[in-house]
């Protein structure tokens, strides 16, 4: 009886093994197909973008709103050579001199709305509501997807060194709302 069961142990372990080879081929081919597939879908991806790149233009044809703004930001763009608003007043960071001051609350009133409209599109983007041609055209004029947030390293440490200047001549962080540094 114990040669029996040795026996049956043995078939029983040969058989697990030769189960267990068979697994692993499978495994492998399935390895292949899938590498086959994924390189596949990643040909045809590339395939999409280059077809959306090549036809993005052709697709502001319809009188839609987002075409009509995207006219207006390739008008800004050719003018002002980029398509960077912040949403800080404007006449204190844009010099409006050389604006004819009849023309100049036209232009404050595009000013804001495009830069509401690239607001609303990175909104767009983040919630993977936008077509993929949208994407590709304000790609073309610089779009920065991720605004800036806060003043930017160069000029925190301008207003660090200028609290640090405060606490050394005052002793302290307590200041006024307005500072007007001597020079």
């Amino acid at each position: 009886r114990a040669k029996e069961r040795v026996s049956k142990s043995v078939k029983y372990r040969d058989n697990t093994l030769i189960e267990l080879k068979k697994a692993q081929k499978a495994l492998e081919r399935a390895r292949k197909k899938l590498e086959t597939c994924q390189r596949e879908m990643q040909q045809a991806n590339d395939a999409v973008d280059r077809t959306i790149s090549k036809y993005a233009e052709d697709m502001l044809i319809e009188p839609t709103r987002w075409n009509r703004f995207y006219k207006d930001l390739q008008n800004w763009h050719s003018q002002q050579g980029n398509i960077h608003f912040t949403n800080v007043y404007i006449e204190k960071n844009h010099d409006l001199s050389h604006i004819i001051p009849s023309e100049r609350e036209a232009w404050i009133r595009q000013y804001k709305a495009l830069s509401r409209f690239l607001k609303s599109q990175r909104q767009s983007r983040r919630r993977n509501q936008m077509e993929p041609h949208q994407v590709e055209l304000l790609n073309r004029l610089g779009m920065v997807w991720v605004a800036k947030q806060g003043p930017g390293p160069e000029k925190w440490a301008v207003k660090y060194d200028m609290l640090k200047n405060w606490y050394s001549q005052h002793g302290n962080i307590q200041f006024a709302n307005v500072y007007i540094e001597k020079n």
